[in-house]
């Protein structure tokens, strides 16, 4: 599987402080679970639904420098919420996010881009159900399924405490947002931006930035 940059981007920016115990909902090949590991010293969990996918991702699990601290199940969310686990200081989900449009002909790609195993109110209920009193949410989802988002976040008690807007380039509309979700409403709170892309079509420096520890040619 590719390394998808919604996933890089999610990986750098969410905040480990304080945290003791994660969970990666969706991991695909590991990628956010594996970078959450590098940027901690505690436990990531990571689930995935499907076989390949979840295959990968135990394979790059054991390779890296971090595998004693993985863990990595081939596991549907609602089996995976059923089962009685344990609660998480820090929820992140890549999520599936093309709710309304055409499939692919390949099912696993419709897995990965459309929310078909993984709706986005079951979403909402699993960081409700496995976050600590005190636990955070993150997820990076395009801008209009990220207002969607947090209309049903707010039914359960989270509020958005972060965000970071994402513009591919200069004179580019954004075309994802970050949201850091916590229960308590902040009500304010300055909302980050980032470019990817310069005028010269290079990584911006604050990509280069917040990415650099993940990147060997940054």
């Amino acid at each position: 599987m590719k390394v998808g940059a919604d996933a890089v981007l999610l990986g750098a920016w969410c905040s480990i402080t304080g945290v003791n115990q994660i969970l990666d909902i969706g991991t695909g090949s590991g990628v956010l679970a594996l970078m959450l590991a590098q940027r901690s010293e505690v436990i990531v969990h990571a689930i995935e639904i499907d076989p390949p996918a979840a295959g990968q991702a135990n394979e790059n699990a054991l390779c890296c420098p971090w595998t004693g601290r993985l863990n990595v199940r081939n596991i549907s969310l609602q089996d995976f919420m059923s089962s009685g686990n344990q609660l998480y200081d820090l929820v992140v989900c890549n999520p599936p996010f093309f709710n309304n449009s055409l499939l692919s002909p390949a099912a696993g790609r419709n897995q990965s881009r459309h929310s078909l195993e993984m709706p986005h109110d079951l979403l909402a209920l699993a960081f409700s159900q496995l976050s600590t009193p005190e636990g955070r949410c993150c997820v990076i989802l395009p801008v209009p399924e990220g207002i969607r988002f947090e209309s049903l976040m707010k039914k359960y008690g989270f509020y958005p405490t972060r965000k970071m807007l994402v513009y591919p380039r200069p004179g580019k509309k954004a075309n994802r947002t970050l949201i850091q979700f916590e229960r308590y409403d902040k009500q304010e709170f300055g909302e980050e931006i980032l470019t990817i892309r310069n005028n010269e079509n290079e990584y911006s420096s604050a990509y280069k930035e917040l990415t650099k520890d993940f990147y060997l040619n940054f």
